[in-house]
Formats: C-alpha cells, structure tokens, sequence
C-alpha cells in the first residue's frame, strides 16, 4: 500500500528516522498505529469510568487511587499525583478568593 504523505508528516517520520530509533517509515508509522489503539483504548476505559461515575458508582477515594497506582509505577504515580495536586490548587485559589469576597 502506497500512500503520499503530507509534508508535516514527511517531516515528523523523517525526525525519527534521524534519531535512529527506527530503521525505517514503516516502523514509524507501526509504533505510531499501536500506539493511536492504545490510547483509543485507554480513552474507552476512562469514558466507561466516567459513564459508571454518572450512573451512580462512587468510585474509590482519591488516596486509594493513588496507593494502587504508586504500586504499580511509582514513578509515574507521583508525576500523576503532583500534577493533580497542582491542578486542585490552582482550581482552588481562585474559588477560595471568590468565595471570600
């Protein structure tokens, strides 16, 4: 299967390519196929989270979530759990001080 790229897309294969992680554009282009399923995947699982969520289900609490997910990557874990703390408080200071008024 021939296909004529887009030039932005030319570009983005040829960067690979000069990285020297792939050999060749069909290995780009396979990583990055698998990889488009995998978060395909992974976005059907958070929507079915979040339908069952509106549905009625409570969930776990955040601090048990992230006790499960430190276990399984710790690294990746704190990188999650900071991100979401930084993103509560910066939601929160702007509430707080419109509530405080």
């Amino acid at each position: 299967m021939n296909h004529t790229l887009p030039p932005d897309v030319q570009r983005l294969i040829a960067a690979q390519l000069a990285s020297g992680r792939y050999a060749s554009e069909e290995e780009v282009l396979r990583d990055a196929l698998l990889v488009l399923r995998d978060v395909d995947e992974e976005a059907g699982k958070v929507q079915a989270a979040i339908d069952e969520w509106k549905n009625g289900d409570q969930g776990i609490p955040l601090d048990e979530a992230f006790a499960w997910a430190y276990r399984r990557a710790p690294q990746t874990a704190d990188r999650w759990r900071q991100s979401v703390l930084w993103k509560c408080r910066r939601n929160a200071v702007p509430w707080l001080l419109k509530t405080a008024r």
